[in-house]
């Protein structure tokens, strides 16, 4: 005899507005969120942003820029166009009227190329992380340069209720304090790694508060041994990665010439991570070394 057919389980639509009004009354009215029902979360009630130009098109299709609140990396090799990306986004910026902060950690601020990119460099702050104080030279470490950047965008924010953008050139260039205050040739290993990994969860709570977009410019580094996979890595540890919203890769392509003169350079613009996107989306752009960054 054959067993009768079993008939399905009725999965009963489980109601959670009390549970969720008992949690809200607990911990406050932000404290919980249902994506569905609350009209401000996070990823929906974004509408602040940095315009990034035709640039928007490799942050994702319905990205309108980079999110204030949130982190962004620019990595590439040298002569491959980051900082000119950097600047360009700077100059986007504060066409938008945005705030714009640089940290200029590699002091490599070329002001005349900064007007090529669309800079009005009189209205760019320039955070020094290395200066004179009194008559002692003073090098920020990596937590003295978070603690000043929280400081300085928290002031601006009370001052002028407008989002902001800050850049820092570089993260790789960026001291931890156990080498700071160590003696040359002291190895501390994943010092950096270490100190990223503290501060930036911190710092973001400060950066969604001020409607801040925080974009730091990195180096590349080849991991020793790998025969298989990604050969390239960046400074500040993997922890890092995980904090960006978008990780954009610049990879010079080819170097234009003309009359054996090089007059530019031509490279590709890839979004190898993306939280609020597609990822994976490429654009090419062209440096004319006299007129500044094209898009191809």
């Amino acid at each position: 005899m054959r067993n009768p057919p079993r008939q399905a389980a009725q999965t009963s639509v489980l109601d959670i507005s009390k549970l969720a009004e008992k949690a809200k009354k607990m911990y406050g009215s932000d404290a919980v969120i249902i994506p569905g029902r609350d009209a401000d979360f996070m990823l929906q009630r974004m509408s602040h942003w940095i315009d990034a130009g035709r640039f928007n098109a490799v942050l994702g299709h319905e990205v309108k820029g980079i999110p204030c609140g949130y982190y962004c990396e620019i990595s590439g090799g040298e002569s491959a166009g980051k900082t000119t990306l950097a600047y360009h986004l700077i100059g986007r910026a504060q066409a938008a009227g945005a705030v714009v902060w640089l940290a200029d950690v590699e002091h490599s601020f070329d002001s005349e190329w900064a007007r090529k990119q669309g800079i009005e460099i009189n209205n760019l702050i320039n955070i020094e992380t290395a200066y004179t104080e009194g008559k002692k030279y003073k090098v920020d470490h990596v937590d003295e340069a978070f603690r000043k950047w929280e400081d300085l965008i928290r002031e601006a924010w009370s001052l002028y209720q407008r989002h902001q953008l800050l850049v820092v050139d570089s993260l790789a260039a960026l001291l931890p304090r156990e080498q700071l205050e160590g003696d040359y040739g002291e190895r501390s290993v994943a010092a950096l790694a270490r100190a990223m990994a503290v501060n930036m969860p911190k710092f973001q709570s400060a950066l969604l508060e001020t409607k801040t977009a925080c974009i730091f410019v990195n180096q590349i580094r080849d991991k020793l041994g790998v025969l298989f996979g990604e050969k390239e890595t960046t400074p500040g540890g993997r922890a890092k990665n995980f904090y960006f919203s978008s990780r954009i890769s610049v990879k010079r392509m080819k170097v234009e010439l003309k009359a054996n003169v090089p007059i530019g350079l031509r490279s590709r613009v890839k979004n190898k991570k993306n939280k609020i996107g597609q990822p994976f989306l490429e654009v090419e752009m062209l440096i004319d070394f006299d007129k500044g960054l094209l898009l191809i």
